[in-house]
């Protein structure tokens, strides 16, 4: 059986040329990348605290299943710590780019995300600064130490972070062998959505290619989207 990925670029195609529009495979495929994009984005929003526990709504959370994955990490003593281990400078890895839904930390009452120069004086602050029950946790690059990635304060003996992984980015591989373009299923690569989200990812890809939405089915998913965004 093909990927998705085939029955969705042909879909995506027979609509735009119904609806008077034109573009290519590859083009298709751009667009279907930037859909994918930007639902990922709009289903997780920015959010400052973030909770202990499960951040995002339920509905949010079976669209975005596919992507769930959980990394788990323990205080490892100096000067030898694994590649998982939490160092004792607090550091940890997740892989780039990902979306952290929440922070597992035994007896954590808040796990807060610290941006830019505040993460210094914040260390400093005895009334907001971190404790055993109140964690800040910063994104880091190389440019800032040698080891990119995130730090804690103060440094739990385990931690697990719940994040959702950034949707793959789909190939919709062609061959050309017998002058025609032939679909080569083995070396293309599905969106990694669920079937449920189709509708979306072709509602966003006609939006991006300036087409009407005329499709009745599609209309109604058009118009939950307009009044999500308002």
């Amino acid at each position: 059986m093909a990927k998705r990925i085939f029955h969705l670029i042909d879909r995506l195609a027979l609509l735009a040329t119904q609806q008077g529009g034109f573009a290519s495979k590859p083009e298709l495929v751009k667009t279907l990348t930037v859909a994918s994009q930007q639902a990922f984005n709009a289903m997780t929003p920015a959010k400052a605290p973030r909770p202990v526990g499960p951040g995002l709504n339920r509905a949010l959370d079976t669209r975005l299943h596919p992507f769930l994955r959980e990394a788990s990490y323990t205080k490892l003593p100096d000067p030898n710590p694994r590649p998982l281990g939490i160092t004792t400078g607090g550091r940890f890895a997740l892989p780039e780019p990902c979306y952290v839904d929440y922070y597992d930390i035994e007896g954590a009452e808040e796990v807060q995300e610290v941006v830019g120069q505040a993460w210094r004086q914040i260390l400093a602050d005895p009334i907001e600064g971190p404790d055993a029950t109140h964690y800040k946790v910063r994104n880091v690059d190389s440019g800032d130490i040698k080891t990119p990635g995130r730090q804690i304060s103060p440094v739990p003996e385990t931690l697990v972070a719940i994040y959702y992984a950034y949707p793959t980015e789909p190939v919709y591989k062609e061959d050309y062998d017998t002058g025609a373009p032939v679909y080569n299923d083995d070396q293309s690569v599905d969106t990694g959505w669920g079937l449920e989200m189709e509708p979306e990812l072709l509602v966003r890809s006609l939006r991006l290619l300036g087409l009407e939405i005329r499709d009745p089915q599609l209309q109604a998913v058009a118009a939950q989207l307009t009044a999500e965004t308002i």
